[in-house]
């Protein structure tokens, strides 16, 4: 079986934090996946909003039989130019100067006032109904495709939880399963401050092969369409221990 991944920073293994830390074995959801025999290609991007990952999608699904595409926040800027993708959760003025500590980006006074025009018009035109009609319209199209074309697809909502009374998204016309809150599983793990994560796609080892094979497992039951809480279902494990790991490398290598 071959599966493609669309997302941000939870389907991208090798991030900007990772990638300056020696020797370091990729402890990604994804390598567990390939380890244990199956194509996975990712075109996940830190920092990318769902937009981002709808258009990779529309220009790569076909070519695979299970597809796991991992939605953005709600709030981040829909659409970016090419040299900013990845910033589209910066939405704030205030968040340029992180942006340059962060991404470690040596940024030219132009490109900064580009920067600077984009999220001083994000905060002034933001209709928290409208980026609502964009994650809605994304969601029904993905999962549209996905069953016209007979392939298996988790759609993974990584910022929202599960509030049965009022949920965020309409899911009624969902064909794959809908696994949501991988973010409070990430920040009961580890708190990240502005240095960023050291983390493989913002989980330990053990709850990236944990998350790995649940993912596994509903893309092989066909005949599952459920909406999971993955904080409240998945059976992730936490430890001191396992949270000090993380963070000596967060001291040793930032």
């Amino acid at each position: 079986m071959k599966i493609g991944v669309f997302g941000d920073s939870f389907a991208w293994p090798k991030n900007a934090i990772t990638g300056i830390i020696p020797n370091q074995k990729d402890e990604s959801w994804i390598q567990h996946i390939q380890d244990k025999g199956y194509k996975i290609v990712t075109y996940g991007l830190g920092g990318t909003s769902t937009f981002f990952s709808y258009k990779n999608f529309l220009k790569y699904f076909k070519q695979f039989e299970a597809v796991i595409f991992l939605y953005s926040s709600r709030f981040r800027i829909p659409t970016m130019p090419k040299t900013f993708e990845g910033f589209s959760c910066y939405n704030t003025v205030d968040s340029i100067d992180e942006i340059i500590r962060f991404r470690n980006k040596n940024l030219e006074a132009e490109e900064i006032k580009k920067i600077r025009a984009i999220f001083e018009a994000f905060e002034a035109t933001f209709d928290e109904e409208f980026y609502k009609f964009i994650q809605q319209s994304i969601f029904n199209e993905v999962n549209r495709l996905c069953n016209k074309n007979n392939i298996r697809l988790v759609n993974i909502l990584s910022f929202e939880r599960n509030t049965n009374s009022s949920p965020f998204l309409d899911y009624d016309r969902r064909y794959g399963e809908v696994v949501l809150n991988l973010s409070d599983v990430s920040m009961k793990e580890m708190k990240v401050d502005s240095r960023g994560d050291v983390r493989y796609c913002h989980l330990s080892y053990e709850n990236n092969k944990i998350l790995g094979d649940k993912l596994l497992e509903l893309i092989q039951n066909k005949n599952s369409n459920k909406i999971i809480d993955a904080y409240e279902q998945f059976p992730f494990v936490y430890s001191d221990e396992i949270t000090q790991r993380y963070y000596t490398l967060l001291e040793q290598f930032l």
